[in-house]
């Protein structure tokens, strides 16, 4: 089956990104992705090699319908599946990658190096905004920053310690 459209939309409520891949008019696979799964699939395909521009402009841009009446490949009814695991094969050309799920079979999306880019372009927005990947200590503070603090802490009195 050849993929003809990736939606891909953060649910905020559930702290999840939804995953629908399209394969022609009738079929599709809704996949939930959980933060783990996202950035398995970001470290995959970071790690393929950069688009060139030409190839980039040889494909031609198409407008993507909504389809209707579709049946679902996992046969999931009325929900998307949870993506458990997930394992990767990468060749400069294209990512393997296989899903598992809990008591459904395993899925095997074969991704060309375009499609994983522009898998990558839909997905970092949206992990992104849910923050997933964010440190905690991110302080980034200019060496002007850390010098006034610095200065700051040599003037303040030592501190005291009551029992």
């Amino acid at each position: 089956m050849e993929i003809t459209q990736v939606q891909v939309n953060y649910l905020e409520t559930e702290d999840r990104i939804l995953m629908r891949v399209h394969f022609g008019q009738d079929q599709h696979v809704a996949l939930i992705l959980t933060p783990r799964i996202s950035r398995f699939l970001l470290e995959n395909i970071a790690a393929m090699p950069l688009v060139q521009a030409e190839i980039v402009a040889s494909k031609p841009a198409v407008a993507f319908a909504e389809h209707s009446e579709q049946t679902d490949v996992l046969h999931v009814v009325s929900a998307a599946a949870v993506v458990l695991n997930a394992t990767c094969q990468r060749t400069d050309l294209e990512a393997r990658f296989t899903f598992m799920f809990n008591a459904l079979p395993q899925l095997n999306l074969n991704l060309s190096l375009l499609l994983a880019r522009g898998l990558e372009s839909l997905l970092k927005p949206l992990v992104e905004q849910a923050q997933w990947f964010v440190t905690l200590n991110n302080n980034r503070t200019t060496s002007a920053e850390k010098d006034q603090n610095d200065a700051l802490m040599t003037t303040l009195p030592p501190s005291t310690l009551l029992h």
